[in-house]
């Protein structure tokens, strides 16, 4: 019996690394933006603390395309791990039978 690892697709990496950042950074984002829609400094814009509505707006905007490089990140580094696939070895599981 013969086990062999199949790759997934560039695409497929880059979705689940956004999926993936985007758990971690959207929670926290919307939590700057909640405290600076009630008066914290949580967001800033140009240098300066941005309050109320807008706030909370760009905390959840940047919440969305911070895992954007990341997950290019991840792409760009899996790409160039395709790139010198050929010089890796094939990972086989044999089992004898």
């Amino acid at each position: 019996m013969n086990i062999r690892v199949s790759t997934i697709g560039l695409w497929s990496v880059f979705r689940f690394g956004y999926l993936a950042s985007l758990c971690i950074f959207l929670p926290i984002s919307t939590v700057f933006g909640i405290s600076a829609l009630f008066g914290g400094k949580g967001v800033y814009s140009n240098g300066q603390p941005i309050y109320g509505i807008g706030a909370l707006l760009l905390a959840i905007l940047l919440g969305f395309v911070f895992p954007l490089f990341g997950a290019a990140i991840l792409w760009l580094g899996t790409a160039v791990l395709r790139l010198a696939e050929d010089r890796a070895p094939l990972l086989q599981i044999k089992s004898e039978d």
